[in-house]
């Protein structure tokens, strides 16, 4: 599935919340059905998806000359922990995925 139908299933399901707070029954049966377990597989897809290109704009921001301080602000996260991030990623790529990724 492609990042935005996944984006659309998780603005609909908060869609979908926000109208059952308000108590809003009409719009509701209008909106396609979405489950919270489609809101929140959608959402661990989107996460991890969006991981991997936090660490593809990381590296590339580290090699137009960006400091681990300058990545980590605009994360919002410290130095050490952007750093700590992308040594986890490193990791990750020379071990490959854990045995219980499955």
């Amino acid at each position: 599935m492609e990042m935005k139908e996944l984006l659309e299933i998780w603005e609909l399901y908060l869609e979908r919340r926000r109208l059952e707070a308000e108590g809003d029954a009409a719009a509701l049966a209008r909106l396609p059905e979405v489950t919270a377990l489609d809101g929140l597989r959608a959402n661990a897809d989107l996460v991890s998806r969006l991981t991997v290109q936090r660490w593809i704009a990381m590296k590339d921001a580290q090699e137009q000359g960006a400091s681990l301080e300058q990545i980590g602000n605009e994360l919002g996260v410290t130095r050490q922990a952007a750093w700590e991030f992308m040594q986890r990623r490193m990791a990750e790529q020379r071990e490959g995925p854990p045995d219980d990724a499955a």
